[in-house]
């Protein structure tokens, strides 16, 4: 019918967002924490690959490195997570050390005055390398299946290597020697390169594995459930014995009082010594709902609604972009309610912008109106919003009478 919905939204845009996201900057300093500890477990946990190399044209000859492990790790000195125009997020990790170990082995052919010497160096090569400095830049794509981080850059320096020699064969002087002049170069170009290549590996297991299992719509119910109202579901009653001696809530007389709770000691940031945190059951949230009287007003009115019309409701939150400033990370989600996420409203979307740039949230979201009418719109169509007021209505019926028995003051 014409009257669905007013005519004035026919003016919004279609494909504009319904719920817009920003991670700030206090964000990112929290997540550089987080990256730079997940980085320095698979530094320390990586394993090498084998590596042979020969030396020709320079000498006559070839080694193997293999076994490789790192043996020493230290933390770098700063750790940084930035966002970068367009759509691009920096990371880097400043002056860390690495200490490998590995196996050596070979066959060198030198020449020394009036013979030929043939030198196979075999032992373990322990590598120092120092003042290592990693920056890698990460972008957001579009997949049909969500958002995807990939890797669209990622450059290593090293400051420092050294190189020594334990178990060491025959001729290890001479050996150690000559791999200390070129092993440590040819380590130096080769490290950055391995790191590299750990970094696309690290993203897609711990990041694009856990973003594939976001879901790309989620049921009005699942939303409701967060509200703790019950409104989809039997709210188990809760003792107004319960209530009073566990959560300090007396549900009988509406009122607040303190009780003595079971506390946790825990350490005060201002104060040395330990101080008391008092400790609710999981049940008082329960407790607080039936004794909030909007709340009790919203489930008596479900009470009287056909839920199951809108058992197949969804909002989809797929990710329609992407993109970084000075002043963080926004991403646009469709914000959509609509039958099995499947879309369809018939009006469009108003542009929306948050208030201010800079502030000392960890992240924001905006929830344009869209969001709502849209679910308004198909609980119309649906027939959901049609209920009955009558004097058995909680709350308002006692004001509905018309007529008063002997009992009635």
């Amino acid at each position: 019918p014409l009257c669905a919905f007013n005519p004035v939204l026919r003016n919004g845009t279609k494909g504009l967002p319904g719920v817009r996201a920003r991670i700030n900057e206090r964000m990112f300093r929290y997540a550089s924490q987080l990256v730079g500890e997940m980085l320095s477990r698979e530094i320390q946990n990586a394993r090498l690959p084998e590596i042979y190399q020969s030396m020709q044209p320079l000498i006559d000859g070839n080694f193997v490195l293999f076994n490789a492990y790192v043996t020493r790790y230290r933390c770098p000195q700063r750790v940084v997570v930035v966002p970068k125009t367009p759509n691009r997020l920096v990371l880097q990790l400043q002056n860390y050390d690495v200490g490998i170990n590995a196996n050596v082995a070979g066959h060198i052919n030198m020449m020394v005055p009036m013979a030929a010497e043939s030198i196979l160096p075999s032992g373990v090569l322990q590598f120092d390398v120092r003042g290592l400095y990693l920056e890698v830049q990460i972008a957001v794509d579009l997949e049909p299946r969500g958002p995807e981080i990939y890797v669209t850059s990622c450059t290593n320096y090293i400051d420092k290597v050294d190189i020594s020699m334990e178990k060491a064969g025959p001729n290890a002087r001479h050996t150690l020697a000559f791999l200390r002049r070129f092993v440590s170069n040819f380590v130096r170009d080769l490290l950055p390169d391995e790191i590299c290549k750990m970094v696309p590996r690290i993203v897609d297991q711990q990041i694009n594995l856990r973003f594939s299992s976001i879901p790309q719509v989620v049921a009005l119910t699942q939303l409701a459930m967060l509200t703790g109202l019950g409104l989809f579901s039997a709210t188990p009653k809760v003792d107004p014995t319960f209530c009073a001696q566990q959560c300090g809530l007396d549900i009988a007389s509406n009122v607040t009082k303190h009780v003595a709770a079971r506390s946790i000691s825990t350490a005060s940031p201002r104060k040395k010594g330990i101080v008391s945190a008092p400790w609710m059951h999981p049940l008082c949230s329960q407790c607080a709902i039936s004794d909030d009287e909007s709340a009790s007003l919203l489930q008596g009115f479900a009470k009287n609604l056909n839920l199951r019309k809108m058992k197949d409701m969804f909002i989809s939150v797929k990710m329609l972009n992407s993109y970084a400033s000075d002043d963080g990370f926004t991403v646009d989600l469709t914000g959509e309610f609509s039958p099995g996420g499947q879309g369809g409203t018939p009006f469009g979307l108003f542009p929306i912008y948050f208030p201010g740039p800079r502030n000392e949230h960890m992240a924001e979201v905006l929830v344009s109106d869209f969001a709502i009418n849209s679910l308004l719109y198909w609980a119309h169509r649906k027939g959901f919003i049609n209920f009955r007021v009558g004097p058995e209505t909680p709350k308002i019926g006692d004001i509905l009478k018309t007529t008063c028995s002997d009992d009635d003051d």
